[in-house]
Protein backbone atom coordinates (compact mmCIF):
# COMPACT_ATOMS: atom_id res chain seq x y z
CA UNK A 1 0.00 0.00 0.00
CA UNK A 2 1.32 3.46 -0.88
CA UNK A 3 0.73 6.50 1.33
CA UNK A 4 1.29 10.07 0.25
CA UNK A 5 2.02 12.55 3.01
CA UNK A 6 2.01 16.29 2.94
CA UNK A 7 4.77 18.35 4.58
CA UNK A 8 6.10 16.90 7.79
CA UNK A 9 6.64 13.57 9.43
CA UNK A 10 4.03 10.87 9.94
CA UNK A 11 4.04 7.65 11.91
CA UNK A 12 2.16 4.57 10.72
CA UNK A 13 1.25 2.07 13.39
CA UNK A 14 -0.13 -1.24 12.18
CA UNK A 15 -3.08 -2.65 14.11
CA UNK A 16 -3.08 -6.40 14.23
CA UNK A 17 -6.28 -8.37 14.72
CA UNK A 18 -6.11 -12.04 15.58
CA UNK A 19 -8.24 -14.20 13.32
CA UNK A 20 -9.57 -17.61 14.26
CA UNK A 21 -11.40 -20.41 12.50
CA UNK A 22 -14.98 -20.93 13.60
CA UNK A 23 -16.63 -24.12 12.34
CA UNK A 24 -20.37 -24.73 12.65
CA UNK A 25 -21.81 -28.24 12.56
CA UNK A 26 -25.45 -28.16 11.44
CA UNK A 27 -25.54 -24.45 10.72
CA UNK A 28 -23.68 -21.39 9.47
CA UNK A 29 -21.67 -18.46 10.78
CA UNK A 30 -21.70 -15.36 8.64
CA UNK A 31 -23.35 -17.52 5.92
CA UNK A 32 -20.70 -20.28 5.85
CA UNK A 33 -20.19 -23.56 7.66
CA UNK A 34 -16.61 -22.54 8.45
CA UNK A 35 -14.94 -19.12 8.38
CA UNK A 36 -11.82 -17.30 9.49
CA UNK A 37 -13.10 -14.42 11.60
CA UNK A 38 -11.77 -11.48 13.60
CA UNK A 39 -11.31 -11.99 17.33
CA UNK A 40 -13.74 -9.85 19.33
CA UNK A 41 -16.16 -9.35 16.43
CA UNK A 42 -19.76 -10.58 16.44
CA UNK A 43 -21.28 -12.63 13.60
CA UNK A 44 -24.67 -14.16 12.77
CA UNK A 45 -25.03 -17.82 13.76
CA UNK A 46 -27.93 -19.79 12.20
CA UNK A 47 -29.12 -23.39 12.34
CA UNK A 48 -29.63 -25.20 9.03
CA UNK A 49 -33.15 -25.70 7.65
CA UNK A 50 -35.00 -28.22 9.78
CA UNK A 51 -37.34 -30.92 8.50
CA UNK A 52 -40.88 -30.87 9.87
CA UNK A 53 -40.04 -33.82 12.16
CA UNK A 54 -36.93 -32.15 13.62
CA UNK A 55 -36.55 -29.73 16.51
CA UNK A 56 -33.70 -27.47 17.54
CA UNK A 57 -32.35 -28.29 21.02
CA UNK A 58 -29.76 -25.50 21.36
CA UNK A 59 -26.16 -24.59 20.59
CA UNK A 60 -23.04 -26.04 22.21
CA UNK A 61 -19.45 -25.01 21.60
CA UNK A 62 -15.96 -26.35 22.02
CA UNK A 63 -13.56 -23.43 22.24
CA UNK A 64 -13.58 -19.75 23.21
CA UNK A 65 -16.21 -17.18 22.30
CA UNK A 66 -19.73 -16.27 23.33
CA UNK A 67 -23.07 -17.36 21.90
CA UNK A 68 -25.62 -14.64 22.67
CA UNK A 69 -28.62 -16.99 22.99
CA UNK A 70 -27.96 -20.74 22.98
CA UNK A 71 -31.69 -21.50 22.66
CA UNK A 72 -32.30 -19.42 19.51
CA UNK A 73 -32.06 -20.82 15.96
CA UNK A 74 -30.61 -17.45 14.85
CA UNK A 75 -28.31 -15.57 17.22
CA UNK A 76 -24.92 -13.81 17.43
CA UNK A 77 -21.51 -15.30 18.18
CA UNK A 78 -18.59 -13.20 19.42
CA UNK A 79 -15.25 -14.73 18.42
CA UNK A 80 -12.90 -15.52 21.29
CA UNK A 81 -9.12 -16.03 21.38
CA UNK A 82 -8.89 -19.38 19.62
CA UNK A 83 -10.44 -21.74 17.11
CA UNK A 84 -13.96 -22.87 17.96
CA UNK A 85 -16.38 -25.58 16.88
CA UNK A 86 -20.07 -24.78 17.40
CA UNK A 87 -22.73 -27.48 17.10
CA UNK A 88 -26.44 -27.02 16.38
CA UNK A 89 -28.07 -29.77 18.41
CA UNK A 90 -31.03 -31.17 16.49
CA UNK A 91 -33.23 -34.12 17.40
CA UNK A 92 -36.26 -35.80 15.92
CA UNK A 93 -39.71 -35.40 17.41
CA UNK A 94 -41.10 -38.73 18.61
CA UNK A 95 -43.22 -40.69 16.12
CA UNK A 96 -46.99 -40.27 16.41
CA UNK A 97 -49.80 -42.85 16.27
CA UNK A 98 -53.05 -42.61 14.31
CA UNK A 99 -55.78 -44.84 15.74
CA UNK A 100 -58.98 -45.37 13.73
CA UNK A 101 -62.21 -46.91 15.06
CA UNK A 102 -65.68 -47.37 13.64
CA UNK A 103 -68.75 -47.10 15.85
CA UNK A 104 -71.59 -49.57 15.27
CA UNK A 105 -74.91 -47.73 14.85
CA UNK A 106 -76.89 -50.35 16.85
CA UNK A 107 -74.63 -50.81 19.87
CA UNK A 108 -72.46 -47.63 19.86
CA UNK A 109 -69.50 -49.95 20.45
CA UNK A 110 -66.20 -48.84 18.91
CA UNK A 111 -64.21 -51.42 16.94
CA UNK A 112 -60.52 -50.88 16.22
CA UNK A 113 -59.83 -50.59 12.49
CA UNK A 114 -56.13 -49.70 12.57
CA UNK A 115 -53.39 -48.28 14.73
CA UNK A 116 -50.39 -47.05 12.75
CA UNK A 117 -47.26 -45.16 13.82
CA UNK A 118 -45.98 -42.38 11.55
CA UNK A 119 -43.01 -40.03 11.54
CA UNK A 120 -43.88 -36.71 13.21
CA UNK A 121 -45.42 -34.28 10.70
CA UNK A 122 -46.45 -36.93 8.15
CA UNK A 123 -49.28 -36.16 5.72
CA UNK A 124 -51.73 -39.10 5.64
CA UNK A 125 -54.09 -39.27 2.67
CA UNK A 126 -56.97 -41.55 1.76
CA UNK A 127 -58.25 -42.28 5.27
CA UNK A 128 -61.59 -43.93 4.57
CA UNK A 129 -64.53 -44.82 6.77
CA UNK A 130 -65.21 -48.54 6.83
CA UNK A 131 -68.02 -49.87 4.67
CA UNK A 132 -71.25 -49.01 6.43
CA UNK A 133 -72.65 -51.95 8.40
CA UNK A 134 -76.19 -53.33 8.01
CA UNK A 135 -77.51 -50.82 5.47
CA UNK A 136 -76.43 -47.87 7.58
CA UNK A 137 -74.90 -44.69 6.18
CA UNK A 138 -71.70 -42.87 7.14
CA UNK A 139 -72.49 -39.91 9.40
CA UNK A 140 -69.35 -38.15 10.62
CA UNK A 141 -65.93 -38.58 12.18
CA UNK A 142 -65.51 -38.03 15.92
CA UNK A 143 -62.36 -37.52 17.98
CA UNK A 144 -59.50 -35.28 16.84
CA UNK A 145 -61.55 -33.92 13.92
CA UNK A 146 -59.79 -30.53 13.77
CA UNK A 147 -56.96 -32.31 11.89
CA UNK A 148 -59.25 -33.70 9.17
CA UNK A 149 -59.49 -32.26 5.68
CA UNK A 150 -61.78 -31.44 3.93
CA UNK A 151 -64.01 -31.90 7.03
CA UNK A 152 -65.30 -34.41 9.57
CA UNK A 153 -68.37 -34.89 7.35
CA UNK A 154 -66.39 -36.43 4.47
CA UNK A 155 -66.09 -40.21 4.48
CA UNK A 156 -62.57 -39.99 2.97
CA UNK A 157 -60.25 -37.54 4.71
CA UNK A 158 -56.62 -36.39 4.93
CA UNK A 159 -54.49 -35.41 7.91
CA UNK A 160 -52.05 -32.80 6.58
CA UNK A 161 -49.62 -32.74 9.51
CA UNK A 162 -49.72 -35.49 12.17
CA UNK A 163 -48.04 -33.82 15.17
CA UNK A 164 -49.80 -35.60 18.04
CA UNK A 165 -51.14 -39.05 18.83
CA UNK A 166 -54.57 -38.94 17.19
CA UNK A 167 -57.77 -40.97 17.44
CA UNK A 168 -60.70 -40.71 15.04
CA UNK A 169 -63.97 -42.65 15.00
CA UNK A 170 -66.21 -43.18 11.97
CA UNK A 171 -69.88 -43.05 12.96
CA UNK A 172 -72.94 -44.29 11.10
CA UNK A 173 -76.71 -43.92 11.23
CA UNK A 174 -79.73 -45.70 9.78
CA UNK A 175 -81.64 -43.54 7.34
CA UNK A 176 -85.31 -43.34 8.17
CA UNK A 177 -87.55 -45.28 5.89
CA UNK A 178 -89.72 -42.99 3.84
CA UNK A 179 -93.18 -42.52 5.25
CA UNK A 180 -96.01 -42.91 2.80
CA UNK A 181 -99.32 -41.14 3.05
CA UNK A 182 -102.46 -41.66 1.10
CA UNK A 183 -104.15 -38.63 -0.37
CA UNK A 184 -107.75 -39.12 -1.23
CA UNK A 185 -109.49 -36.49 -3.35
CA UNK A 186 -113.29 -36.22 -3.42
CA UNK A 187 -115.05 -34.24 -6.09
CA UNK A 188 -111.86 -32.40 -7.03
CA UNK A 189 -111.30 -31.06 -3.53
Amino acid sequence: TTFTFGNGNATLTPIYVNVWTVTVVGGTINGNSSATLDEGSSYTLRVRSLAVYERFDGWTQNGPGTIANTASTSTRFTVGAGNTIITANVSQYPDKTLTIYWRHPDTNVDTLVSQTTYTYGTKITGIEAEIAPNKSTFSTWLGDVNLLSPSALASTVTINNLTADTTIIATYYYPKSPEYYTLTVYDGY
